[in-house]
């Protein structure tokens, strides 16, 4: 049947789920495979980090994001911006919950500050810091920035 998928894969560096074509539901009238409800806490960890500083700048907040190897860097050697809100805005000092698979390995945090306290207008990125690599077995509580 054209346009139906043959398969579907939920990876976080290591597959999490792999539905086979004969898994899925028929395509609908629109045109669209609808998938559910898919919920796949039963095959993740919860790992808490905090993050830390020990100066308070910009009002404290900081954006964290998450790879699977080390973030991808520009043609200059720049890391990513965090500026997107798929990176919401933390509280320095604040934990957040990350679900991975328990065998996770090769895991990189990209912190990133404001360059200037957030405004209406939204995020300018700021000084940026790398932690990693981790692994399951030695996931950090705390990233605690310089």
């Amino acid at each position: 049947m054209p346009g139906r998928p043959t398969l579907v894969v939920v990876s976080t560096g290591s597959e999490v789920l792999r539905l086979e074509e004969s898994d899925l539901p028929d395509v609908n009238g629109r045109g669209e495979v609808d998938l559910g409800d898919i919920d796949l806490r039963d095959l993740l960890v919860a790992r808490e980090v905090r993050v830390s500083s020990g100066d308070q700048v910009n009002d404290g907040l900081v954006r964290v994001g998450l790879w699977i190897g080390p973030p991808h860097r520009g043609p200059q050697g720049e890391l990513p911006s965090l500026g997107s809100k798929q990176f919401p805005s933390l509280k320095l000092g604040s934990t957040n919950e990350w679900l991975l698979p328990e065998d996770v390995v090769d895991i990189y945090f990209l912190v990133e500050l404001p360059a200037e306290p957030p405004s209406a207008a939204g995020w300018r990125s700021g000084a940026q810091q790398v932690f990693g690599p981790y692994d399951g077995s030695a996931f950090p509580l705390e990233l605690r920035l310089d």
